[in-house]
């Protein structure tokens, strides 16, 4: 049985409902078809609306513990934590039966009271806090959450804590960065089996993945051009997915990441650690290559092909013409030629819709 969203499954409804109305299936046809479907659980408006009151619940009592910590004892200290987080825990299994969403509420207060907890107990013993080791710590002591309660806002709070581990280690190299990558393979774990493919978390499985990428480089201090090629092929490899359950989400990724990568990898700058003398012929020749690929993508993938055009067409304009020109008529005529590209944009869409119509 296949699990698609309500919105989806109102539409196959009508689709069916019309179909039997044609007499082109019938009734029984209607109803074995649907039983094929289920519909996915989504984040209702009470799920988003405890969310929030949990995390204001949470930062409430962040606020009210650090803005009072230095003025308590050792074992006061440890007590309003140890303390809070168990009553969050206890309140929430107390109401797991009969109260399942309110129930869920509580489990978000204990995760974010469990954070700054370790956060609180390490600025006890440390005045240099490593904020990597800390979130990785924080995004360990979630697993059992995001394994009991196979839940999308948690299983969000564990990628964001992953992305806080990341930025943390950038700085300077440490074993601690390497842990992260097997709980970015547990977090598309979750996301594939558990959540059953859920669009939002994969979008945070690829954010986490290219910030860990980009803060491993950066904290091996590699040159600039190293991370922004992995991120760039990452870039392509989504982009030229053959999954079909993230066919549009993850090309419209690869289309963002191979943009953004692009204007680096187009710049003399980006090249210089390579070859200093040689960066000039590096740049142009990505730059050539990078216009052959986005002309050879207008029958493949007309849209992200345009997008790809249109930042190609806004780096060449920048290196060449800033300088040239006075800085008015520089951002009047790049005014003109984003609109120009928004309309044949809007025109393609447009035709690409008629002919699939």
């Amino acid at each position: 049985m296949k699990k698609i969203t309500a919105s989806y499954y109102r539409q196959l409804q009508q689709e069916l409902h019309y179909l039997v109305k044609e007499r082109v299936i019938s009734e029984e046809q209607r109803e074995e078809a649907l039983q094929k479907y289920e519909i996915k659980e989504g984040l209702s408006t009470l799920s988003i609306i405890l969310a929030i009151g949990a995390i204001l619940i949470g930062l409430g009592v962040l606020i009210a513990v650090s803005t009072n910590w230095s003025h308590f004892s050792l074992l006061l200290k440890f007590s309003i934590l140890f303390v809070a987080t168990l009553t969050s825990y206890v309140v929430a299994f107390a109401l797991q039966h009969h109260f399942e969403k309110t129930a869920r509420a509580f489990y978000y207060i204990a995760a974010f009271i469990t954070g700054a907890s370790l956060y609180f107990i390490a600025s006890l013993y440390t005045n240099q806090i490593e904020t990597g080791m800390i979130a990785l710590l924080w995004a360990v002591t979630l697993i059992p959450l995001v394994l009991f309660l196979v839940d999308l806002p948690i299983t969000l709070l564990f990628a964001g804590a992953l992305f806080l581990s990341s930025i943390g280690y950038a700085a300077v190299f440490s074993f601690g960065i390497l842990l992260i990558f097997p709980l970015i393979a547990f977090l598309m774990w979750v996301n594939e089996v558990k959540l059953k493919e859920s669009k939002l978390g994969f979008i945070s499985v690829v954010a986490v993945l290219v910030t860990w990428i980009a803060a491993l480089m950066s904290s091996i201090d590699v040159p600039e051009i190293v991370p922004i090629s992995f991120i760039f092929i990452l870039g392509i490899a989504l982009f030229f997915n053959h999954f079909e359950k993230y066919f549009n989400l993850s090309r419209w990724l690869g289309t963002i990441i191979i943009s953004i990568t692009s204007l680096s990898l187009m710049g003399r700058f980006t090249w210089q650690a390579v070859s200093e003398n040689s960066a000039s012929i590096y740049s142009t020749s990505f730059t050539i290559a990078f216009a052959i690929f986005a002309f050879a993508l207008l029958k493949y993938a007309s849209l992200q092909a345009i997008v790809f055009i249109g930042i190609l067409i806004s780096r060449l304009y920048f290196d060449y013409t800033f300088d040239l020109i006075p800085q008015s008529l520089f951002f009047v005529i790049a005014g003109l030629l984003m609109i120009g590209f928004g309309y044949w944009f809007e025109r393609t869409r447009r035709n690409e819709g008629q002919t699939h119509a």
